[in-house]
């Protein structure tokens, strides 16, 4: 899973590419950006705007299970709002998890101190 530094390293590239405009190769499905964590390769997908862009870029964390149509779906709404949206892929690979592997990874979620919801 990926760390919470490598996280914000990922939403500062974000936002580099939203308001610098770089250009990623990418159409209504989704292009990708590669990144590391450690040795760990990870893969996000980008939806840059389908309408006038609006300069601003939304990260969206995928669910347990990792980057799936579900995520993808709201990205593209995103895009279609003009903004720049980027799935993170939190587990390596850009591939959802599922069965052993799934537990395996909430597990590991679970002991991360700094990724625990707390009460305010």
């Amino acid at each position: 899973m990926a760390s919470i530094e490598a996280t914000s390293s990922l939403l500062h590239t974000v936002w580099t590419i939203a308001f610098r405009r770089w250009s990623i190769m990418a159409d209504s499905r989704g292009g990708h950006l590669v990144y590391k964590d450690g040795a760990v390769l990870l893969r996000g997908e980008t939806f840059p705007p389908t309408q006038e862009a609006n300069g601003r870029a939304v990260l969206v964390i995928h669910e347990a299970d990792g980057i799936g149509g579900n995520v993808r779906r709201h990205c593209r709404r995103l895009a279609k709002l003009g903004y720049f949206a980027l799935a993170a892929d939190m587990h390596g690979g850009g591939k959802p998890l599922h069965g052993e592997a799934m537990a395996s990874a909430l597990a590991q979620f679970r002991r991360e101190p700094d990724l625990r919801p707390v009460d305010i």
